[in-house]
């Protein structure tokens, strides 16, 4: 009899590895993950976001294969928020 057992998940990059570390430094990009955990934005209000020039993101990955991962810039999130309520 052959003894089953799961392999352990693969490391991604997620809001929980994105958010403030210990010694009080704050992430440049998050992944939309952080931007809800962080700030309560949506996926679909972090994408009209950065879609009308509010909020800068960045794609990181190969659009050929499908695996793209959408990361946002803290800064502008932050600046954003200052000048009008989310």
């Amino acid at each position: 009899m052959k003894l089953y057992i799961p392999k352990a998940p693969k490391p991604t990059l997620t809001a929980m590895t994105l958010t403030p570390a210990q010694n009080g430094t704050s992430p440049k990009y998050v992944t939309f993950e952080g931007l809800y955990r962080i700030y309560g934005i949506g996926r679909m209000k972090a994408y009209q976001l950065a879609n009308d020039g509010f909020i800068r993101s960045v794609k990181l990955g190969d659009s050929k294969s499908g695996r793209v991962r959408v990361l946002f810039d803290v800064k502008s999130v932050r600046r954003h928020g200052s000048s009008k309520a989310l």
